[in-house]
């Protein structure tokens, strides 16, 4: 991307410069790293407002990582992507308003509202996020379920079977009623999305969840189970996804989501669902014999060892020491104090259900 110009009357000037180990990989030939420097760099607002001209060709084949593809049959661009000039790496949110400009044979979804008029697709945000999405498609098709104030919608292209629509349509919607009655009030889902696009044909499966927005795999996938779990894993992250990813704190990302789906699992499919997925994760362990989860940092490889098979076992085993009740009432003093560490769930246990029990799971780990 070209910059024309950034202004603002905090910005003294800028630089650009090669992006290198950006996201863990090694440097990537595209990438760059713009800095910018403020005039009075002692400052403690915490808002600076510039303006940012910037354009450029966005290639198909440069695109490789996150929610990003580019083609005349389908765009799915987000903030996150690499031609956005914002590193978000970390934790922010936010509402928003965005306009889109797009061929008239195209239809638009985004997080929030979306409405066409004058030649622009408005996308209209009021539920914090920390991502700005556009998804457009000549074929764009779409579903709603409503019961009340609660909505779902599913989002499709014509490529896709409508059985397999409608069943991504109820699970949402049972999953979306059951964490509503679990988890805090404050953070109730309302409306909430879900996209499945074309199969890309990619070699790798592609999915994930931007609050209360959800792109489900771009591989062709008949089985309800797989996707059972991929869809209540994701919504499990509209709750949890402020823990470091880089550390043990992943914990508190994945493994937190990962048994919201259990939990999900058990309640809607009921007790004999629940112990096929608890011992499929068992024979996932049973020739493996991972670190602790408290090495995480050490060891990113283990990462979907560590986080997805042995944490959501630790918290099943922990919710037989202490019951499903008293687990929610965890996991939702969490969420009321938006403690986001693995140190502080240790603790959290320790107030809740004692120290015995505290030291049993730290040790587990």
């Amino acid at each position: 991307m070209k910059i024309e110009s950034l202004d603002g009357k905090e910005i003294k000037n800028y630089k650009i410069s090669p992006a290198e180990n950006m996201l863990g990989m090694k440097a990537i030939p595209f990438t760059n790293l713009l800095t910018v420097f403020l005039k009075n760099s002692g400052r403690k607002n915490k808002s600076i407002n510039f303006s940012l001209n910037y354009h450029g060709i966005i290639g198909k084949d440069e695109i490789v990582l996150g929610p990003d593809a580019y083609s005349d049959q389908w765009v799915e661009l987000a903030m996150g992507s690499l031609w956005f000039p914002l590193e978000t790496s970390f934790t922010f949110c936010f509402t928003h308003e965005l306009k889109i400009n797009l061929p008239s044979n195209y239809s638009a979804c985004g997080i929030g509202t979306e409405k066409f008029a004058n030649g622009l697709w408005t996308f209209n945000s009021t539920h914090e996020s920390e991502d700005m999405l556009i998804v457009a498609a000549k074929d764009l098709l779409h579903k709603k379920k409503a019961t009340g104030k609660y909505i779902t919608e599913v989002f499709y292209t014509s490529d896709r079977d409508t059985g397999v629509i409608n069943f991504i349509l109820e699970i949402a919607f049972q999953c979306q009623q059951y964490n509503n009655n679990q988890f805090v009030k404050s953070q109730s889902l309302y409306s909430q999305k879900f996209v499945y696009p074309p199969n890309r044909g990619r070699s790798r499966e592609e999915g994930y969840s931007r609050n209360p927005f959800i792109m489900l795999n771009h591989t062709d996938n008949d089985d309800h189970e797989e996707m059972f779990m991929f869809i209540a894993h994701e919504m499990g992250h509209f709750w949890w996804n402020k823990g470091n990813s880089q550390t043990a704190d992943n914990f508190m990302n994945e493994s937190l989501a990962e048994y919201c789906y259990l939990m999900a699992l058990r309640n809607i499919k009921g007790e004999d669902a629940f112990a096929k997925a608890i011992q499929k994760k068992r024979d996932a362990l049973k020739n493996e014999t991972p670190p602790s989860i408290w090495s995480l940092e050490k060891n990113p490889e283990l990462n979907y060892i560590l986080v997805y098979q042995k944490g959501p076992l630790i918290l099943y085993e922990l919710e037989k020491k202490i019951g499903e009740k008293k687990l929610i009432e965890i996991f939702n003093f969490l969420l009321e104090n938006k403690i986001n560490t693995l140190k502080g769930l240790v603790d959290i246990i320790e107030i809740k259900a004692g120290k015995d029990v505290a030291k049993w799971f730290d040790d587990s780990l």
